[in-house]
C-alpha cells in the first residue's frame, strides 16, 4: 500500500471516529473539502503543510495520518518472545504484546518460582494491572492487603503503587498480566 492510500484511510478513520463531516473538517483545517475528498480516496498526494494543519483540525499528531495500518491478525510465539528475568532468576516475564500506538495496555505472561517473592515498587502515575493466575497458589499483597488467589482467580489493582507477589508453594505460580497505562 502506498503512503497516499495509508493517509487516506487514516483521514478517513480518524475523522470517523470523531464523527465529522468533510465540511467540518475543512472549517477546522484550513484545507479544502475537496482536497480532503482527494485524500480520502488516495487519489491526492497532499504536502507537508496540508497533513499538518489536518493533523491539527482532527487534534492529533502529524504521524497518526502516516501510521501503517496494523495486521488484521498478529502472533507471538513463545520462543520469539523474550525472556526476562529478576536478579535471582526466581521471576520471570514474557511481554507478548507491548505498547504501542493506539493501544494503551501490554499484556504478559509472568512466573513465580515457589518458596519466592517479587516485589516491585509501581509501574508509573494511574496504572492499573489486571492479572490472572493460571496456575499455582499466588499470595499478592498490595495497598495494605493480602490477596490469596488460586488458579483461575484474578485481580485488579493499582499498579502505581508497590505491590508483591509471592508464592508459598512448591510449585512455581503461572499468570497473565496486563498492565494498562494511563493515555497522554
Amino acid at each position: 500500500m502506498d503512503i497516499s492510500q495509508i493517509i487516506g484511510q487514516n483521514l478517513n478513520r480518524l475523522r470517523t471516529e470523531q464523527d465529522l463531516s468533510l465540511g467540518q473538517l475543512a472549517e477546522r483545517s484550513g484545507v479544502s473539502k475537496a482536497m480532503l475528498s482527494q485524500i480520502e480516496q488516495g487519489s491526492a498526494n497532499p504536502t507537508v503543510n496540508s497533513l499538518f494543519k489536518i493533523a491539527s483540525g482532527l487534534g492529533v499528531s502529524y504521524s497518526a495520518l502516516m501510521d501503517q495500518p496494523a495486521p488484521a491478525v498478529s502472533v507471538a510465539r513463545r520462543d520469539e518472545v523474550a525472556l526476562q528475568e529478576d536478579e535471582q532468576g526466581s521471576y520471570r516475564l514474557r511481554c507478548y504484546f507491548p505498547i504501542e500506538p493506539g493501544r494503551d495496555f501490554e499484556v504478559y505472561v509472568d512466573e513465580l518460582d515457589g518458596g519466592h517473592e517479587h516485589r516491585t515498587d509501581g509501574h508509573g502515575p494511574h496504572t492499573e494491572e489486571f492479572l490472572l493466575v493460571e496456575e499455582g497458589t499466588l499470595e499478592m499483597e498490595v495497598s495494605g492487603g493480602m490477596h490469596v488467589l488460586d488458579a483461575g482467580d484474578a485481580i485488579r489493582f493499582d499498579a502505581s503503587c508497590p505491590h508483591v507477589y509471592r508464592n508459598r508453594g512448591d510449585k512455581a505460580v503461572t499468570m497473565v498480566v496486563i498492565n494498562r497505562y494511563p493515555r497522554s
